[in-house]
């Protein structure tokens, strides 16, 4: 029996689905990340936030550059008062998949523009990057 035409194309019509299923869960993994890296940053557990975070992470940065930079951060910049998403980005290759997320965050003395990247592994979220553009956090 030859295969029609409809069950040829009826497997492509659903990959892009379960893909964009999977795009959403691996976005809100990540999301739900950020509140927590602020409450760690807020409350100066800066060593667990390392010990968290990807090899990736930990071989890029030590701990304690790691631990400097977000102490500079949490002492010229304060707590954080509000962190709105801005936008975001979802990697497939051969290393996994990473989820990168854009926020403009204020903070009690000043705001910056910070960037967390999210390796998904095993249905969670682990850091694997962050960056901060902050013209407060030089200039204060």
């Amino acid at each position: 029996m030859m295969p029609t035409k409809l069950s040829l194309t009826l497997p492509l019509l659903i990959a892009p689905l379960c893909l964009s299923c999977s795009m959403g869960e691996y976005k809100s993994l990540a999301e739900s990340e950020v509140p927590k890296f602020h409450e760690y940053l807020d409350a100066g557990r800066f060593e667990e936030l390392y010990n968290q975070s990807s090899d990736n992470l930990k071989n890029t940065a030590s701990k304690e550059d790691f631990v400097k930079l977000a102490t500079a951060i949490h002492n010229k910049l304060g707590n954080v008062v509000e962190s709105k998403s801005n936008s975001y980005n979802i990697n497939y290759n051969t290393s996994g998949t990473f989820v990168t997320l854009v926020y403009e965050t204020s903070f009690a003395s000043g705001k910056g523009t910070e960037k967390f990247a999210y390796r998904i592994k095993d249905h969670k979220a682990i850091l694997n990057g962050y960056w901060i553009n902050s013209n407060d956090l030089i200039t204060k």
